[in-house]
């Protein structure tokens, strides 16, 4: 239950964040595949061209959501990070952060969020345990900060997360917008 709601807290902050150049992306993505739809409808009674073309919708509408992060994180936000300090605290629960961030894209960034997540001991790197840890998470930690960064400038923020207790065991995700 309680990775159930970990997983909504983050779906939730993330939809809370879409802007224009999201929007405009998806759009691209919706334009593509009914485009496809009309050109499937057109020549539904060749059976061959009409099942690729429902094979490549059902392609386009699972891709979406992955090939909206793969151009905002690759083309319209491009960020350089540089970490300085990066690991939990010793003696006390918590995790400490320093960072650089760079705009390497030509749009202003507006916010930037950096998510912890702990994940469960893998000595043999099962593929099995890097799934469970990917899907259901043992707890996932975010903090933001709202910027105006500009093209080119670079940016340094620094924080503690407070309550974090899992050890070594995380991967980091920074993404901005």
């Amino acid at each position: 239950m309680k990775e159930i709601l970990t997983l909504k807290s983050l779906i939730t902050t993330a939809s809370a964040h879409v802007a224009l150049p999201e929007s405009a992306v998806f759009m691209l993505f919706f334009l593509v595949f009914v485009f496809v739809f009309f050109f499937s409808l057109i020549f539904w009674r060749y059976r061959g061209v009409f099942a690729l073309c429902f094979v490549l919708q059902g392609a386009i509408l699972c891709a979406t959501p992955f090939g909206v992060a793969f151009v905002m994180r690759h083309f319209l936000y491009p960020i350089e990070v540089n970490y300085a300090r990066f690991a939990p605290f010793v003696y006390t629960s918590g995790f400490s952060f320093d960072v650089e961030i760079k705009n390497r894209g030509k749009l202003p960034i507006k916010e930037c969020m950096l998510t912890i997540t702990s994940t469960h001991e893998n000595p043999a790197q099962s593929r099995l345990v890097a799934l469970r840890d990917t899907l259901l998470p043992q707890a996932a930690y975010t903090k933001s900060v709202k910027l105006d960064l500009k093209p080119r400038e670079s940016y340094r923020w620094e924080g503690i997360i407070d309550s974090y207790s899992y050890g070594d065991n995380y991967k980091s995700t920074l993404d901005c917008h």
